[in-house]
């Protein structure tokens, strides 16, 4: 196990979140997104409710790495 997954393990078992880290350090979560977004080259599509929005593979494959990403970051 690696450390950033030992720290994420005891940071969430002491009721810490992604949230609480991002607020601490000053970060707001949806732009945060965004820029990651805008780094993988991912076009952010503002959909309203029960509107259907096609997505493409190559979409699909940025977001799945935008979530590893993520994932890797906050455990």
């Amino acid at each position: 196990m690696s450390l950033a997954a030992i720290t994420a393990q005891l940071l969430k078992e002491a009721g810490v979140t992604a949230d609480d880290i991002l607020r601490e350090a000053g970060v707001d979560r949806e732009a945060a997104v965004k820029q990651l977004a805008e780094q993988l080259g991912v076009e952010l599509v503002q959909a309203r409710p029960a509107e259907a929005v096609e997505i493409g593979d190559a979409d699909v494959a940025k977001v799945r790495e935008g979530l590893a990403v993520l994932n890797r970051a906050f455990g």
